[in-house]
């Protein structure tokens, strides 16, 4: 795998090592078997703090728990590579999410500029990357997107309009989320490193399969799925345009997401747990090498999905 030149050259033995000693935090096909069957947030909580040694007390809130292990996560990461650079895909969408979730406080009047308003409004929001929650309220909210960074501005202010004088909200996050993949995807390319980069095409490609046959059944046109599916990712935009009705599941194949459309006709969860797995068993390879910057990488990244399957496993009983 190729260094980035914006982290320093070295072997990372002793790092690799560390993360290698909290492999037993990660989760594994058995544990979310396990996790599915239980009853209650409870149960979860138990399991996780008991048996995988998360932090955190058994008789703990899930969402607590949960938020701590993002947060043990980044500190852990922060510490081994000395916060080193060109790991920022690692939470490059955190700023898009949070400028969705900026538009709909503004547009719903919830972001008021007092102390206690911002902290109300900061739940709403995943831990910044780059640009800090009370920046992208105060952006939006003064209508002063030029404060943003370039490639949210036009963005930002296209999906307030929809939103305002539209009432679209779903335009409004269409608008933001295509935006913030093409963005992700060329930035993870940037880092050189290919654990980043084929993690970025896995998630513009699964999110144009997705949009494809959603929009396909939805009878919208050429022209409007265009607008929508991401340029970017591994799939042919052509084949995803296709009106032929086995194009997307055939190209989906070729390209090395064998069974996604089918996981996806099962239903949204189904296909969740198609992409957990994809993505858990790639990045496992990478994890199991002896030593390097990748297994970092790949150890961070399964912990974060190990959190989000969690919450989607809890959530699916609501």
């Amino acid at each position: 795998m190729p260094k980035s030149s914006m982290v320093s050259e070295k072997d990372w033995v002793f790092e690799s090592t560390i993360v290698h000693a909290k492999d037993a935090r990660l989760l594994s096909e058995a544990d979310m078997s396990r996790l599915e069957g239980f009853a209650d947030d409870g149960a979860i909580v138990r399991f996780l703090v008991n048996e995988k040694s998360w932090d955190g007390a058994a008789d703990a809130e899930l969402e607590r728990l949960l938020s701590n292990e993002v947060k043990w996560t980044f500190e852990f990461i922060a510490e081994l590579t000395g916060g080193a650079a060109g790991l920022s895909p690692l939470t490059y969408l955190n700023d898009w999410h949070n400028l969705k979730a900026a538009v709909k406080l503004v547009y719903s009047g919830m972001a008021g500029d007092d102390a206690e308003s911002l902290a109300e409004c900061e739940r709403c929001f995943a831990p910044a990357n780059k640009v800090s929650c009370a920046a992208l309220l105060k952006a939006v909210r003064n209508n002063t997107y030029n404060d943003l960074p370039d490639d949210m501005r036009a963005v930002a202010k296209e999906a307030m309009t929809a939103l305002a004088e539209l009432g679209s909200g779903q335009l409004s996050d269409m608008i933001i989320d295509r935006a913030a993949l093409l963005s992700f995807n060329k930035a993870a390319g940037a880092t050189g490193f290919d654990v980043f980069r084929e993690w970025a095409d896995f998630v513009v490609d699964t999110g144009n399969i997705q949009s494809a046959i959603r929009l396909r059944a939805g009878g919208k046109s050429q022209e409007f799925m265009r607008q929508t599916l991401v340029p970017a990712g591994t799939l042919s935009l052509d084949a995803l345009l296709s009106e032929d009705p086995n194009a997307v599941a055939s190209e989906a194949r070729a390209k090395g997401y064998g069974g996604a459309v089918e996981a996806l006709e099962s239903g949204s969860f189904g296909f969740e747990e198609w992409k957990t797995k994809w993505l858990n068993d790639k990045l496992r390879r990478e994890l199991n090498s002896i030593f390097g910057l990748n297994v970092i990488i790949a150890f961070a990244m399964l912990r974060l999905e190990d959190i989000r399957a969690v919450r989607r496993i809890a959530g699916s009983r609501g």
